[in-house]
């Protein structure tokens, strides 16, 4: 992984917070990645708000230590431009960190020589400790991707990348895209 250097930087205010949070990059692993349950359930389809679609439903991680709220956003003019991300709520002052946002390609914001495309392609930002030190957006890191596609693909992505448990009760609206990303995995002769 690899910070970019954004020109967006936090206030300085949020970014203390963030510091004295102290997350490293295997903290923000680990709080990407474990288990989580979902405590304040989204609505079962995408509400209109302005030009895009929204969801979003709050979790709690397995062991009731961590709170997380997630989002979805769709544009209703190009459905390949989207936005699904995971945000860690501070149980110490309630301030919260973006740490995985998974988009479709939406256009160009601006130049990063390093990835001078990624905007244009289906790709995933993830909070780094170096971004946090810095005192950039905490998921400047950004690589393109091609596990998913879809918005559908992607929110079959994002809930196995954060570990949402029992989603099939929540997200019935793409159920049998779920399915069928899951059936690619299971043993035929079972």
């Amino acid at each position: 992984m690899h910070s970019l250097a954004f020109t967006c930087k936090l206030p300085p205010t949020l970014v203390d917070t963030l510091l004295y949070m102290g997350l490293t990059d295997d903290q923000i692993r680990h709080l990407i990645a474990c288990r989580k349950i979902i405590s304040k359930p989204p609505k079962r389809r995408l509400a209109a708000q302005g030009r895009h679609q929204r969801n979003d439903f709050e979790l709690v991680s397995e062991e009731g230590a961590h709170k997380f709220s997630a989002f979805m956003r769709q544009s209703m003019e190009f459905p390949e431009n989207f936005s699904i991300g995971l945000v860690y709520v501070s149980s110490e002052d309630g301030s919260r960190t973006c740490l995985l946002r998974c988009n479709g390609p939406h256009g160009e914001v601006h130049s990063l020589p390093s990835t001078p495309d990624h905007h244009f392609r289906y790709h995933i930002h993830i909070a780094t400790e170096d971004a946090l030190q810095q005192g950039l957006r905490p998921e400047s890191s950004v690589s393109a991707t091609n596990d998913y596609s879809t918005f559908e693909e992607a929110c079959v992505y994002f809930i196995r990348t954060c570990g949402i448990l029992e989603p099939e009760k929540y997200f019935a609206y793409f159920q049998p895209e779920i399915d069928r990303q899951l059936g690619l995995f299971e043993d035929k002769d079972d």
